[in-house]
């Protein structure tokens, strides 16, 4: 019984580690985070594609990066619909947005809440990050943040570029529900534009460019702008302002 009971274990490791061969889009702002409270500006967002291999070596490569940025909101969302949203792309080297071989997208509005979008799931107005190696980018190939290793995922992240929400302040909503929050995901591209997806894994030398091995992200890999919570000194003054009506009350009784 023992036997069989290792066996089994064994083969689970086996089948799991096997399928974590994938491609994920992860979102996240300049510091790290995900998350943020709502404030009227520019806010940049770092497009971070992960690519897994299965042999736990940096070996993974990725050429080039197809999709779109789409606006959700949760709970009515801390941003009204208005001017505000994406307002433009960029790549960080040796990715590019240029044409022919990239695409910097094209403002749109097709999760259809108001707040901007950027580029579609499909064709020309598209976001195409392309990089300007033929084998694409790996770990050792520069010594800049662009590709690290990231014992997290188990994989090799690349920094393939950002985008810009601007926040107006006449969209920022005025009393939003305590968890609402406006998120930005990126969404997978699925073509007709050639190789729109492209990334090596375990160091083989073709490319996977379909399939199931680019995943479409998820909330986990969204960014969030939730409501601002008030400052500790206006909590403050709003608590003095209470007690002083209260007293005020019980001299009138």
């Amino acid at each position: 019984m023992r036997y069989i009971l290792c066996f089994v274990a064994v083969w689970t490791g086996i089948l799991a580690h096997s399928v974590e061969g994938a491609l994920v889009v992860d979102l996240r702002f300049p510091d790290g985070s995900r998350s943020k409270p709502v404030a009227a500006g520019d806010h940049d967002v770092y497009i971070w594609a992960q690519v897994t291999g299965t042999n736990d070596t940096a070996d993974e490569r990725l050429l080039s990066l197809f999709g779109s940025v789409q606006s959700q909101q949760s709970l009515g969302g801390v941003v009204n619909s208005g001017t505000s949203g994406v307002n433009g792309t960029s790549a960080m080297a040796p990715f590019s947005v240029t044409a022919p071989s990239g695409q910097p997208g094209t403002a749109q509005n097709f999760s259809a809440d108001g707040v901007g979008d950027w580029g579609t799931t499909s064709g020309k107005d598209s976001i195409k990050f392309n990089s300007s190696l033929d084998s694409g980018l790996i770990a050792v190939d520069t010594s800049s943040s662009t590709a690290v290793w990231n014992a997290t995922s188990g994989g090799v992240e690349f920094l393939v570029g950002k985008f810009t929400v601007n926040i107006k302040p006449s969209d920022v909503t005025a009393s939003p529900l305590a968890n609402a929050a406006t998120r930005f995901t990126w969404v997978k591209g699925t073509g007709p534009i050639p190789t729109s997806h492209s990334h090596y894994i375990d160091g083989a030398t073709t490319a996977t460019t379909s399939g199931t091995s680019y995943a479409a992200s998820t909330a986990a890999n969204a960014v969030s702008f939730t409501a601002a919570v008030p400052e500790p000194a206006v909590i403050g003054v709003i608590g003095l302002g209470m007690i002083f009506a209260f007293r005020r009350r019980g001299i009138r009784a």
